[in-house]
């Protein structure tokens, strides 16, 4: 791997649905115009990350889209991540329509206010 570039690490993402679903349930809940985002503040010494996208967004290449720009968007982002948060993004119908830079813009700004990244540059 050449140096610069930036990965996440398999133990920072959130693979188990019962992992998921307490974050749902339990998590503090930020609605955005494009997606919702859900983060949980555990006792763990890392910080998870997981992106939902429902068959009512579309077919698979809709739905694997939004999940890779969402995914590029929380990897650019992950430097700045605060430790101990488990997010979890759902993305609306209207996300469809963001490119991969938008996505992490505002991906920036709703993190920020959430207070699990720092200020939005």
């Amino acid at each position: 791997m050449a140096a610069g570039h930036l990965t996440v690490k398999r133990e920072t993402k959130t693979l188990r649905g019962s992992e998921i679903k307490k974050i749902l349930s339990q998590g503090t809940v930020f609605t955005e115009e494009y997606f919702k985002i859900f983060v949980l503040r555990p006792a763990q010494g890392f910080s998870r990350l997981g992106v939902l996208t429902p068959r009512k967004l579309g077919k698979a290449v809709i739905r694997n889209r939004l999940r890779r720009c969402f995914k590029e968007g929380l990897r650019l982002l992950s430097v700045d991540f605060q430790p101990r948060v488990d997010a979890v993004i759902l993305p609306l119908a209207k996300a469809c329509q963001l490119s991969t830079p938008e996505v992490k813009t505002r991906l920036m700004r709703a993190l920020s206010k959430l207070k699990v990244i720092g200020n939005a540059r």
